[in-house]
């Protein structure tokens, strides 16, 4: 009777981390679903197609991440305020960085992301960038008859922007 109870117990168990499984595959399912909806409505609002931005970031990024990862990184990337016409180039940089440090190619495109989206010379320091970022402000506010003073928040973040690109093709 024991040893009958112990295998009922065994295959009640079985059901219970089956059905658990299934759960969790149906919850990360519906998830996918919610952040590529997502991801399409924040390309589109560029002007982009979602999936040519997948596909761009994945050739650039060697294929070395998850198509749900590069949807991540790019929104969070928009949601910074980066341009995602410019998140291809950023990849390229990021896996060179990548290649020369032995990090990942995510953590080099998140740091190269938050570095640019935050104004962190700290952060983009990891990836090899060494960028000024007064320096940075003074070139693109004389490149558009500004101040520093007069540049706005946007104009800020693509004086840093440029400042990568180009430091980043001497890393490529």
């Amino acid at each position: 009777l024991k040893s009958s109870l112990l295998g009922v117990g065994v295959v009640i168990a079985g059901v219970g981390i089956a059905l658990k499984k299934s759960m969790d595959i149906a919850n990360y399912g519906a998830q996918v679903k919610q952040i590529r909806a997502s991801f399409d409505s924040i390309a589109r609002s560029a002007g982009l197609m979602a999936s040519d931005v997948v596909a761009s970031l994945s050739k650039m990024a060697g294929d070395t991440i998850s198509e749900l990862d590069l949807m991540l990184a790019a929104s969070r990337a928009s949601l910074l305020g980066l341009p995602m016409d410019k998140l291809a180039d950023l990849m390229a940089i990021a896996r060179s960085s990548a290649t020369a440090t032995g990090a990942s190619v995510t953590q080099m495109f998140n740091d190269i992301v938050v570095g640019i989206g935050r104004s962190s010379p700290m952060i983009l320091d990891n990836l090899g960038i060494i960028v000024k970022v007064g320096n940075a402000n003074k070139i693109y506010a004389d490149m558009l008859g500004k101040t520093v003073q007069q540049l706005t928040a946007a104009e800020k973040k693509q004086a840093l922007l440029n400042a990568v690109l180009l430091q980043g093709a001497s890393i490529m």
